[in-house]
């Protein structure tokens, strides 16, 4: 039952490598949509320059990641709460009920932190 807490730490992740490659190769999508207009309709829409710059710096990309990450550390842990509530009908009791499941969500936290700063080749297995 509250397995499902630690589902934001693992969407967060998603994002955040997801918005990775949506901020440096999203202006791909221009030239790519002017070829397919070229294409399929009788308009003239350009040639496309596929030689589009990122839609933000590495370095706002970076820190974008690492906030993701640890907004998804906050929701997993506010989703314990929801979810123990839900669970037994109350509030939970104290903190020490909360230890274990924390430990694991930062432990998945620090893990996805480490992944996230590897070379995009090391994340591949390059």
């Amino acid at each position: 039952m509250l397995a499902g807490m630690f589902i934001p730490v693992g969407l967060a992740m998603h994002l955040a490598h997801n918005a990775s490659h949506l901020l440096a190769e999203g202006a791909g999508v221009i030239p790519a949509l002017q070829r397919v207009l070229n294409r399929y309709t009788p308009f003239d829409f350009g040639t496309p320059n596929w030689q589009s710059s990122p839609l933000a710096s590495a370095e706002a990309i970076h820190w974008l990641q690492m906030l993701l990450i640890v907004a998804g550390l906050g929701l997993s842990l506010a989703a314990y709460e929801h979810l123990s509530i839900a669970w037994q009908g109350k509030r939970p009791q104290g903190a020490r009920a909360l230890i274990p499941f924390a430990a694991v969500a930062l432990i998945f936290t620090i893990i996805n932190l480490l992944l996230l700063n590897q070379p995009m080749a090391m994340r591949h297995g390059m």
